[in-house]
């Protein structure tokens, strides 16, 4: 079989060894088979539309036909492969802003799932969630490595006035019943006449989150306006894992 390839001026080549098949602007454009392979990497188009990457090879651009996105098994981000979601809460919870320390105070959010009879609400005791520990029945051999918040939240009384809000995620052991800080993250929306925005927490590991008894999040700091000082409602939350 005869090869294409591009060599090291992006000029197409025929029946060479040149390995370069690096494009950095305008269109590539063809119309029927495709091969272009060296000893490491290959990419191959048929005329049908097929796309696969073996060997090491990488795309650093979304892979699209169209407007869709096609994968054979999981989809895979720049932040990893994306994994399952379980729902935390689907209430909406009112607190008030500060920097307390413990999480039973008036601006703690302890999530709890409906109808599970865990102490405090707890999702999990000592292997409830993480790392080898999903019962995984569609059998994709993964394992999920971090965890992060997904949950709908807004400022209160703030009209149309947008707000800055600083969060903390926390964990509570299983065995001893210590709460775990996470690090602060800032969230934002358009104030409350404006309805709910959506707020995603850092990625929080799941070697930790094996221990967990409960898991929760605090409001410790707003800014609206001229107001440093109010409150935050918290809506329905999701925890969604990745590898």
């Amino acid at each position: 079989m005869n090869n294409i390839r591009l060599n090291s001026l992006n000029r197409i080549v025929y029946n060479t060894t040149e390995p370069s098949t690096n494009v950095s602007s305008g269109s590539f454009v063809i119309n029927g088979g495709l091969s272009i392979s060296n000893t490491t990497n290959s990419l191959s188009i048929t005329s049908g539309g097929a796309l696969s990457i073996a060997g090491g090879a990488s795309i650093n651009k979304d892979v699209r036909v169209g407007n869709n996105l096609y994968a054979n098994n999981n989809v895979v981000s720049g932040t990893g492969t994306l994994g399952p979601f379980v729902m935390l809460q689907t209430q909406f919870i009112d607190v008030n802003v500060n920097n307390y320390s413990g999480y039973t105070s008036s601006n703690t959010i302890l999530f709890t799932e409906p109808g599970n009879p865990g102490i405090n609400g707890a999702m999990g005791n000592i292997n409830g969630f993480g790392n080898g520990t999903l019962s995984d029945g569609s059998n994709d051999s993964m394992s999920w490595n971090y965890a992060r918040l997904v949950m709908r939240g807004s400022s209160l009384y703030t009209g149309s006035s947008s707000s800055n809000i600083l969060l903390t995620s926390f964990i509570v052991n299983s065995s001893s019943g210590d709460m775990y800080t996470q690090a602060n993250f800032n969230v934002s929306d358009s104030g409350s006449d404006n309805g709910y925005a959506t707020w995603i927490s850092p990625w929080i590991s799941t070697t930790t989150l094996n221990t967990i008894q409960s898991i929760g999040v605090k409001a410790v700091g707003i800014t609206s306006g001229s107001s440093t000082t109010g409150y935050v409602r918290i809506g329905p939350t999701y925890l969604q894992f990745k590898n």
